[in-house]
């Protein structure tokens, strides 16, 4: 029953691979909404960790392709568009897919500041992703297989996400 505009207000998605455009921090952030005010979108920088780019002018330009960033960068700058749309609904699609671990760790603070108050739907294959959830649903070959709370599936022997929890851990000691 909502208007789509409506829709498209009140949810935000942070994909695996970020999109950025040719143009300043600023017009990346604010996805070229001129009614938002420099210091919302510093602020929004500053929540997800990119103070430098405050520090080095919003409006210096990104250049095609991002100009400078790296993934882990381009990963907060999403998080920073999504904290100024200040939406109810986040969609995070593999979003520590393609960054190291320290980074990792960077994003999984931003991300849990930002989600705060807000309902997330939080797909992953790296399972570390799914630390801070309540509730999980595995699906295989597009079909939904197992739903439940996530501490209660880790505990069942026969779960899949036990099972793919097991696996994960199997294949970080190997390439530890």
């Amino acid at each position: 029953d909502m208007p789509l505009t409506e829709l498209r207000r009140r949810v935000a998605v942070v994909p695996q691979e970020v999109e950025l455009f040719s143009g300043s921090v600023r017009d990346n952030v604010a996805l070229f909404d001129d009614a938002r005010s420099d210091a919302d979108v510093e602020g929004a920088l500053r929540s997800v960790g990119l103070g430098s780019l405050v520090d080095s002018g919003i409006h210096r330009p990104l250049g095609m392709g991002g100009g400078g960033l790296s993934a882990g960068e381009a990963q907060l700058l999403a998080l920073a568009r999504v904290w100024l749309r200040d939406p109810d609904l986040v969609v995070l699609d593999e979003a520590t897919a393609r960054v190291d671990p320290e980074t990792e760790s960077q994003l999984e603070e931003a991300i849990a500041g930002l989600l705060v108050g807000r309902t997330a739907l939080v797909i992953a294959h790296r399972l570390s992703t799914l630390k801070r959830v309540d509730e999980i649903a595995v699906f295989d070959h597009g079909h939904l297989v197992e739903h439940g709370e996530r501490e209660a599936l880790a505990g069942e022997s026969d779960s899949r996400y036990r099972h793919l929890l097991t696996v994960s851990l199997e294949t970080e000691e190997v390439t530890a």
